[in-house]
């Protein structure tokens, strides 16, 4: 998943249950590896630590639990970057309005800028953020446009291209979110419609997270039986 080469392993059921959540999944890696640590790292404060996700490059560090009790919540993390730095600002910082500003989350250049409290309570949510553009603007629109064209033409995750959430009105009618090319570098991702849902083929190759090739999320069916 999210992959420009090498494997992604998800780990079986019997290994989650023993400890082993996720390891060496390479997830959004395009070269190296990520470790998703094991349920007893988790509970021992180092939550996630060094996981290069989503990384061309460089490291990506979780902090750990201590860390996130004492204010510095995800700060410097290089979070889906291809170079610059993803800074996730303090919990005093979130108490204070200034919500996730500047982070260049999942940027190829440019700045995303997630608006303050303030800003989201009028309006304005999300918007122009460049959230994973490799270029081009990514609008999240107002909650005044939230009724009835929701993120409609938002280019998220898109190296060229328009990604489309289909409005409230389309999605009360069986076409969810169908052509979205979402994380696409080219081609189209189709989520299937309710109907389809409702019968098995759930998600049925979307090329989802892809640069070229395509990901097959299983049928009901195929699920059930391993």
């Amino acid at each position: 998943m999210g992959q420009c080469a090498g494997t992604t392993t998800w780990v079986s059921v019997e290994k989650q249950q023993h400890g082993s959540v996720w390891r060496n999944n390479n997830m959004g890696q395009c070269g190296g590896t990520t470790t998703w640590v094991s349920v007893e790292e988790q509970q021992h404060g180092s939550v996630w630590r060094n996981n290069n996700m989503g990384q061309c490059g460089g490291t990506t560090t979780w902090v750990s639990v201590e860390e996130q009790q004492h204010g510095s919540v995800w700060r410097n993390n290089n979070m889906g970057q291809c170079g610059g730095t993803t800074t996730w600002v303090s919990v005093e910082e979130q108490q204070h309005g200034s919500v996730w500003r500047n982070n260049n989350m999942g940027q190829c250049g440019g700045t995303t800028t997630r608006f303050s409290v303030e800003e989201q309570q009028h309006g304005s949510v999300w918007r122009n953020n460049n959230i994973v553009q490799c270029g081009g603007t990514t609008t999240w629109v107002s909650v005044k446009e939230q009724h009835g064209s929701v993120w409609r033409n938002n280019n998220m995750g898109q190296c060229g291209g328009t990604t489309t959430w289909v409005s409230v009105e389309e999605q009360q009618h069986g076409s969810v979110w169908r052509n979205n090319n979402t994380v696409q570098c080219g081609g189209t991702t189709t989520r299937f419609s309710v109907e389809e849902q409702q019968h098995g083929s759930v998600s049925r190759n979307n090329s989802m997270g892809q640069c070229g090739g395509t990901t097959t999320w299983f049928s009901v069916e195929k699920q059930q039986h391993g």
